[in-house]
């Protein structure tokens, strides 16, 4: 049986993992402008891979860095609970740990100005064997030109011209003065040759509506998609949620060189009442 490595946490407090703020930042994949959270200085045994569980405030993104105080590299993004009435996202990180590694965290959030509660759960390799050989687990597009909620969303996808019909393709990118040069993942072109590629989808700020999508996705030029997946089937029921994803992140075995276009088309029964779907992008490389 494995048993987990939970760290941090006070048990003079009963405080389950590290609290604390963050705000918008439109270089947010720059290391040097993220505000650094320690979460372990030392790990006492080596990890196939963990788990990022997050308390949250605020919707927004999180990265977990290794490295020393002022010399962190970010290894993973992960994306933050996308309702603000302080729910648990936890996402796992098929990423290898070695022992006497510090890690620590960093958030972009939409605002709000509420803590965050950070848990990471370390697998022991001892436990169980090494997971993938991945070194950096990439995220995005993220809308770095803009602040509050809409920094949190994803990229929408066309709206069909009716209901129980395909939309046109739409590139999974934002352009800007901060998005363009700072993503480091963007649909127009995939920066790496990933092995895994992983989509999220979210929906649009509207609460208190039922919906059902069918969404494809391709990679190609503008006229030239080839879809991977298609007719995909995303369900999903709000609760006063300003924004809410699936229930996990689909990954797929990519293994094709970088530089490919990423677009995304959507149906639905009831276009105007049904909202949008907002998608993300990840990205396993070593």
């Amino acid at each position: 049986m494995v048993k987990l490595d939970i760290q941090p946490f006070d048990t003079g407090t009963s405080l389950a993992g590290v609290p604390f703020f963050s705000s918008a930042n439109s270089d947010f994949f720059n290391e040097t402008t993220v505000t650094w959270t320690e979460l372990e200085d030392s790990t006492a045994e080596d990890w196939s891979g963990f788990y990022v569980s997050v308390l949250s405030g605020n919707p927004g993104f999180m990265h977990i860095a290794t490295g020393a105080a002022s010399s962190e590299s970010r290894i993973a993004t992960v994306f933050l609970n996308g309702d603000i009435s302080g729910r648990i996202l936890t996402t796992f990180v098929p990423i290898p740990i070695p022992a006497g590694t510090r890690l620590s965290a960093g958030g972009a959030l939409s605002g709000f100005g509420y803590p965050n509660g950070v848990q990471l759960y370390g697998v022991p390799a001892a436990e169980a064997p090494n997971i993938a050989p991945f070194g950096v687990m990439d995220f995005g597009p993220i809308n770095l030109d803009v602040t509050g909620n809409d920094f949190t969303f994803g990229v929408v996808p066309a709206t069909p011209a009716g209901n129980n019909t395909k939309g046109a393709w739409t590139e999974i990118s934002f352009s800007g003065t901060f998005s363009t040069p700072n993503n480091i993942l963007n649909g127009d072109s995939l920066p790496y040759a990933y092995d895994y590629l992983g989509v999220t989808i979210g929906k649009a700020n509207i609460s208190n509506v039922n919906y059902d999508w069918l969404i494809d996705l391709a990679y190609g030029p503008s006229g030239s998609e080839v879809p991977f997946v298609e007719n995909l089937f995303v369900p999903a029921r709000a609760n006063n949620a300003s924004s809410a994803l699936t229930a996990t992140t689909l990954w797929f075995p990519w293994g094709r060189p970088a530089g490919d276009r990423i677009s995304a088309r959507w149906q639905a029964s009831d276009i105007g009442t049904m909202g949008a779907p907002r998608i993300f992008l990840l990205g396993l490389r070593p």
